[in-house]
Parts: structure tokens; C-alpha cells; sequence
């Protein structure tokens, strides 16, 4: 296609009197639109040392709150060993109760109750 006199790309004029304004400067390889893209200083730029670090912080928080977890709760019984009851709201359960013992004190057996809500 010829160029035009007084055109720019895309069908625009230019502006009269003076010359085309300068295209914007490309993006640096990262796509998006021209001039969103923010230059890093280097003194704000992430170094290796630095990402190495944060993630084994990352990793070590995420250990100690599964091991918090795991020394708060009583994951040595199963499901089957108590047999799905429900052990009443506040009860004080020691890491060593056995599964019988749970059976024995437990507040409700959720399959012996039935209740319907009125319409």
C-alpha cells in the first residue's frame, strides 16, 4: 500500500503544522502494551540468595504448621475404630484414648437419630 501524504499507520492524520508524534517505545520482550512495562532498578531486583532463601522459609512454615497440627489433634485413632459417633462439644480427649474408650463416651451415634425440619 502507498503511503499517503499527511498519514500516519493506521488512518490517522497528522497533526497539522508539525510532525508525526514518535511511536512509543516497544515493550521489552514481556508482551503487553508499550510504556506499561516497569524497568526494576537493581537495587530492588531479586537476587538468587534472596529467592533460595524465602522459599525455604516458605517450606519450613509449612512443615511447622502441619507438625503443629499433627501434636494438637489425635490422628492415631481412625474413623472405623469409633465407629462415626460424635463425641460431645468441649470434651477433653487425650492423645492416648483408645477408640473404644471414645465409643464409650461418645455424645451421639448419628446413624440411630432421625429428625425432620417442619415445612
Amino acid at each position: 500500500m502507498k503511503d499517503m501524504p499527511g498519514m500516519q499507520h493506521g488512518g490517522q492524520k497528522a497533526k497539522a503544522g508539525g510532525k508525526a508524534k514518535a511511536p512509543a517505545k516497544k515493550a521489552s520482550g514481556k508482551g503487553g502494551m508499550p510504556g506499561m512495562q516497569m524497568e526494576k532498578e537493581p537495587a530492588f531486583a531479586v537476587t538468587r540468595a534472596q529467592l533460595v532463601a524465602m522459599s525455604l522459609l516458605s517450606v519450613l512454615a509449612l512443615v511447622a504448621g502441619i507438625v503443629f497440627a499433627t501434636s494438637q489433634a489425635n490422628l492415631t485413632v481412625s474413623a472405623r475404630e469409633v465407629s462415626g459417633v460424635v463425641m460431645p462439644p468441649g470434651m477433653a480427649v487425650r492423645r492416648d484414648l483408645s477408640g473404644a474408650s471414645m465409643r464409650d463416651m461418645s455424645a451421639v451415634d448419628p446413624r440411630a437419630v432421625r429428625s425432620s425440619a417442619a415445612a
